[in-house]
């Protein structure tokens, strides 16, 4: 069946013995496939017919009548077909080198060599993951990084090409990043030798493409020194203790080192002292050899991961992150699949000895040194904008709240809640205006009626969908800021009540749809959600800021370090600094620059006017860093119009008279720092989302006059940076279940630097992914590969009430205290249940408010039970929460539950308006009669099971008996 949906041609069928036939002699020359005789039933054959398949997809022709003389061929389903290539493509050949002019460069990475006039050389070579498919195994926070061991496996070659002993060092500069299938030029530039030692220094640099400048990647010096690397003696040595390497790896991988395959060598390790021991070999089925290099480079990495045995090790293979220097480099033999490695440490780093099995020295390194993940990989892959992709129309049964703007659809309307919760049956989505009115008063109409559908349980099985125009940039720039805020607000109270809140932005010239999605806009009648894109255009040169640069919240630990950043790396030399508390002593400590400070309020209009009349003339304005910022967390039951008015005053008024009032001063940079809460939600912060949403929309809204505006929405900074600084365990872990890690500080100031540039977005988000979140969030999932995984419960309500039933009183009570401990464990962010107490109260486990409503919601989802806001308070343990899930799960009957009928009910009336003809009919007439067998009851069950046998004359006689005559 497969072949046949491929439209196979040609098969040539081998017989016992697999000797092949004269026919098949023949016709092999025709790129003709030969199989054996194939059993279906047999599971190797099976897979032989995979695998022919997979040739066929590769343009071997196959005709497959012989084997299926009994199969229909019948026409492809109209959908493309998604390939995959599991062929090399050809290398580029070497060809007519000389002819050329040029050397082959005896490498596996490098094409070609040229000796220049003055006696230096130039390698060159184009490297990518289909060239070199091991490639793709090496990954840093998710991008395929060209291993710092390959880099300096091609200055070790170079050195022995040139009849040189030694790397006498090799920094690193910048990672030579691999982005999917495209190809990268690399070169490899040797000066002459030195007349006086005869050394070479050698500098590497790659680009994309000849439309793009050179990056710098690597610097080093080659020695003539003939020294030779250092041995190893007994192996191990007496005393090593043996250490565990199974767990390496996927720990690795959540730090965000992900080693594929190709790369995962390191087979045994020990502790000796201080030094660390290993072997290490280059994984069978890889597909690479080491033939042309000094030391394979996923060898010589294998051998650098044994560094992440270290006790309290857990951020990559060097105590810091990646190799950044090499130093006295001495090379031994070639060629080998497997080393002896001893790494110990030194001064500044560590020093590494590898030999062969026999003891032969393979390459040793003086010291190798450790540095942060490179700058350019935080760029790479924490920088994201927010873009908008066709999603699904999923209608629901609706009605409508009041009105709508842009007409109500046909759609039932109600003029309040009460009004809805009279009507009877609940709708699954209930639409509703976000309202016209000014930024303040609507967030506050918004947050009573959200408040109110959350504290009425009749609403609890619907959705309230908030209905705007023009509030997000879907399409076109976000007009609405006092919708832009409704979203940030909303986002928020999704994230604490999952599926109870949606929102909806609507152009003029559309429907409103029915859809029951948590964000949606509709744009000439296309639905569109939101998705998180990289942003992959280099940055540009950032902006040349001589004169006055205004800084705003320079006091606190985040304002200072971008003050500091400021002046130290991009040469800013007059400041003023604006904070409620001062900032006199960072003013003090930047000597280098002329700073003031102000003690003021930035969201005061009048204290902005006198700062910006108080800049001279001769030093002008030029740029506006705005990084202040208020904090009132809770969930969004707790909050008020009062907390929200705390936390927009210095983000949405701030921002806002900071716009006003510097339009005409013809700024380099206007930077304001927002927060990923606004675009991504974030529960226990509805109204510091809604004010970073609202600052969004004003500096897009800046950008669409053509002024310099950039919006860093930031995802939380590592260590007590930012305002998440106060964020606690439970909190970090949610973030992390979520798809968000704290940022270090060094990526983050790399990543201001970087958004410097980059001026075609007005708001960038700087965030920092995991990719292993077991609940990413649905904006993340075009960036993130979810690995969809559950530490508690994985049966469905109904099945978990049949089991709890089955397994009686005692022990179905113990299957569900160990289902409330691991969601526990789950939102406190322990690795083990067993740290949960069963019998020690919620609240002095160290869970609050939000994450009791996180605990709750998770149990709602597990038990298909409707539990209310105060679960933990009236079962302060679980155990005794426990026994009370199981009280409210166990009936007489464990048969099918009643949530599961309705659930069916819903899915079949869903249904129903798609069937036509005799189905439709069919399905008319089941409903009657079992409309008839429940309102029946006991009795109307006898009689109607009397009427499936009775003639058409009896049914006929029954009917005018019960409802009379027509």
């Amino acid at each position: 069946d497969t072949l046949t949906a491929l439209g196979a041609t040609t098969i040539v069928e081998v017989g016992p013995g697999h000797q092949l036939t004269a026919a098949a002699r023949e016709n092999t020359g025709q790129g003709v496939f030969l199989v054996p005789a194939l059993r279906r039933e047999r599971a190797e054959e099976r897979a032989a017919l995979t695998a022919l398949a997979e040739l066929h997809t590769h343009g071997v022709p196959v005709d497959w009548a012989a084997l299926f003389p009994d199969t229909t061929v019948v026409p492809l389903p109209t959908y493309a077909f998604q390939h995959k290539r599991f062929w090399l493509r050809p290398q580029p050949s070497e060809g007519n080198l000389a002819g050329a002019g040029l050397d082959p460069a005896g490498h596996p990475l490098l094409g070609a060599a040229v000796r220049l006039a003055d006696d230096g050389l130039v390698f060159t070579g184009t490297v990518s993951t289909t060239t070199h498919p091991w490639l793709a195994d090496h990954t840093v926070s998710g991008s395929v990084l060209l291993p710092g061991t390959a880099l300096l496996d091609l200055a070790a070659h170079v050195a022995r090409h040139l009849g040189l002993a030694s790397v006498a060092e090799l920094t690193l500069a910048a990672p030579l990043t691999l982005t999917g299938e495209a190809a990268v030029t690399i070169q490899l530039e040797v000066s002459a030798p030195d007349d006086t030692t005869g050394r070479r220094t050698l500098v590497v640099l790659s680009r994309p493409d000849t439309g793009t400048p050179w990056t710098r990647h690597a610097t080093g010096v080659l020695e003539t020194d003939p020294g030779t690397p250092a041995r190893l003696d007994a192996w191990p040595p007496l005393g090593a203790t043996p250490l565990a390497v199974d767990h390496l790896y996927p720990e690795l991988a959540e730090a965000g080192f992900g080693y594929g395959p190709a790369f995962q060598g390191l087979r045994r390790a020990w502790r000796h002292g201080e030094d660390l021991l290993a072997e290490v070999s280059l994984p069978e089925g890889t597909g690479e050899e080491p033939s042309g290099f000094t030391v394979h480079p996923a060898l010589l990495d294998a051998a650098l991961h044994t560094l992440g045995l270290r006790p309290g090790q857990a951020t990559g293979p060097g105590s810091s992150g990646l190799p950044f220097s090499w130093q006295d480099v001495r090379l031994g033999a070639l060629g080998r699949t497997g080393l002896r490695v001893r790494l110990a440490p030194v001064a500044d780093g560590w020093s590494l000895t590898t030999t062969d099995e026999r003891g032969e020295p393979v390459l040793s390194v003086g010291t190798v040194v450790f540095r942060p993940v490179s700058l350019g990989i935080a760029h790479r892959n924490s920088l994201f904008r927010l873009g908008w992709v066709p999603g699904p129309r999923t209608p629901r049964q609706a009605a409508v709240l009041g009105c709508l703007p842009h007409g109500d659809g046909g759609l039932p309307c109600f003029p309040d809640l009460d009004a809805l919760a009279a009507a009877g049956s609940m709708p699954e989505v209930v639409l509703v205006s976000a309202g016209t009115e000014a930024l303040r008063e609507r967030l506050a109409a918004v947050l009573q009626l959200v408040q109110q559908w959350l504290s009425d349980t009749r609403f609890a099985g619907s959705r309230l969908v908030f209905v705007t125009s023009g509030a997000v940039s879907a399409g076109a720039p976000a007009s609405d800021v006092a919708g832009a805020a409704v979203w940030g607000l909303l986002r928020s109270a999704e994230a604490e009540y999952p599926g109870r809140f949606g929102l909806l932005d609507v152009d003029g010239g559309s429907a409103v749809p029915t859809g029951g999605l948590p964000e949606s806009a509709v744009r000439d009648g296309v639905v569109l959600v939101p998705r998180l894109a990289r942003v992959t255009a280099p940055a540009g040169n950032p902006p040349r800021l001589a004169g006055t640069v205004l800084v705003t919240g320079a006091s606190g630990r985040l304002g200072a370090e971008i003050t500091r950043r400021l002046v130290h790396t991009h040469g800013v030399r007059r400041l003023v600094l604006i904070s409620r508390s001062g900032a006199d002593d960072l003013a003090a400590e930047l000597t280098d620059a002329e700073v003031v400070s102000v003690r003021g309020d930035a969201a005061d209009r009048d204290t902005l006017v006198r700062v910006l009349a108080g800049i001279p003339a001769e030093a002008p304005l030029t740029a506006v860093v705005h990084t202040a910022g208020v904090l009132d967390d809770g969930v969004v039951k707790a909050l008020t119009p009062e907390r929200l008015d705390t936390v927009l005053r210095p983000k949405f008024d701030a921002v806002t008279h900071l716009d006003e009032l510097t339009r005409d001063h013809g700024l380099a940079a206007f930077v304001v720092f927002s927060s990923a809460a606004g675009t991504l939600g974030s529960a226990g912060q509805a109204g510091y989302a809604a004010a970073n949403a609202a600052l969004d929309a004003v500096v897009t809204r800046r950008h669409t006059l053509g002024l310099p505006a950039t919006a860093l929405a930031w995802g939380p900074w590592a260590g007590e940076h930012g305002m998440t600084a106060g964020l606690g365990e439970a909190d970090r872990a949610r973030l992390a279940r979520n798809g968000v890690l704290p940022l270090p500080v060094e990526d983050g100031l790399a990543l201001f630097d970087a958004a410097l540039g980059l001026t075609t977005d007005p708001v960038l988000l700087p965030v920092r992914l995991s990719e292993s979140a077991p609940d990413v969030l649905p904006p993340l999932a075009d960036v993130l590969r979810s690995r969809t995984t559950r530490t508690a419960a994985t049966e469905s309500p109904d099945a978990l009430r049949a089991t709890v039933f089955r397994l009686g009183p005692a022990e179905g009570e113990q299957a569900l205290l160990a289902m409330v401990r691991a969601h526990v464990a789950v939102v406190l962010g322990h690795d083990h249940t067993e740290e949960v107490d069963p019998d020690r109260g919620f609240l002095d486990t160290g869970l609050d408010s939000l994450t009791a409503i996180e605990l709750r919601n998770r149990l709602i989802t597990a038990t298909g039970l409707a539990l209310p806001p105060t679960l933990l308070f009236q079962y302060a343990t679980p155990s005794e929460l426990a026994a009370h899930l199981r009280a409210e799960l166990v009936t007489e009957d464990p048969g099918v539950a009643p949530s599961s009928v309705l659930g069916e009910l819903d899915r079949i009336e869903r249904a129903l308006p798609e069937m036509t003809g005799g189905a439709r009919e069919e399905a008319i007439d089941r409903l009657r009669r079992m409309l008839a067998a429940l309102s029946a009851g006991p009795a109307g069950d006898s009689v109607l099971a009397g009427l499936d046998d009775a003639t058409n004359d009896e049914i006929f006689d029954f009917i005018d008996t019960e409802f009379g005559a027509s």
